[in-house]
């Protein structure tokens, strides 16, 4: 039920334009311009690089999600999954999956655009596959939010969240107790394991409160 559910959540997205603009288009040109905007934000390359792909991932996993999937409630297109047998667990990790999947080639896009843009696309890849350790806290907060409050109020906050994290949430600047900056703060180079034991840590735990609690609080209906 839950791989049915991954490929009906991934097929569906394919046909969405705005999933695929956050997915590719934003973060394709992020990467475009980066060169000629590193000296004005006082970043190296591949701290913008970094910064990009961690963003994006943000983008699909937390923003979209949480948009999507509260006008899904306000149409009552969740009726029928929450009437079958998958529960709100099998629903949080299929979706989970699927945006982990989406992530991965999400990640190999922007790579291969970090490649031909100049960056050091070699290490922009090993640090692509790293970040996908956040994505499961970024859907679960993004599907506590969409389970919560009506779609308009999702709209509007998702994207003020997504704003406020980009620029002051760790993507670009040193902040390990958030998604982003723990994310952010394991690309460290020549890192010790004792120094990832703080990102980790915030990793899991905004992963198994926001899970738990979205497993217990989602409503099917707005």
């Amino acid at each position: 039920m839950i791989l049915r559910q991954i490929g009906f959540d991934i097929r569906t997205w394919w046909r969405n334009g705005e999933q695929l603009l956050l997915m590719l288009a934003l973060p394709v040109g992020a990467l475009l311009v980066g060169p000629n905007l590193v000296d004005r934000m006082d970043l190296t390359m591949q701290q913008l690089a970094d910064g990009v792909v961690i963003v994006a991932y943000v983008a699909t996993a937390f923003t979209g999600q949480a948009i999507l999937t509260a006008f899904d409630r306000r149409s009552n297109a969740l009726l029928v999954i929450g009437a079958g047998p998958i529960g709100r667990r099998g629903f949080v990790v299929a979706r989970t999956g699927a945006v982990l999947i989406g992530c991965v080639g999400q990640g190999v896009v922007l790579t291969v655009v970090s490649v031909v843009c100049g960056y050091d696309g070699y290490t922009t890849g090993i640090h692509a596959l790293v970040a996908l350790i956040g994505v499961p806290a970024f859907v679960a907060s993004g599907l506590l939010l969409a389970g919560l409050l009506r779609a308009e109020i999702v709209l509007g906050l998702a994207n003020l969240i997504f704003v406020l994290s980009a620029m002051f949430g760790g993507a670009f600047n040193d902040v390990r107790w958030t998604p982003l900056g723990a994310v952010r703060a394991c690309f460290t180079p020549n890192l010790s394991p004792g120094g990832l034991i703080v990102p980790l840590t915030a990793l899991a735990v905004w992963t198994a409160v926001a899970s738990i609690t979205t497993m217990r609080t989602f409503r099917w209906v707005d």
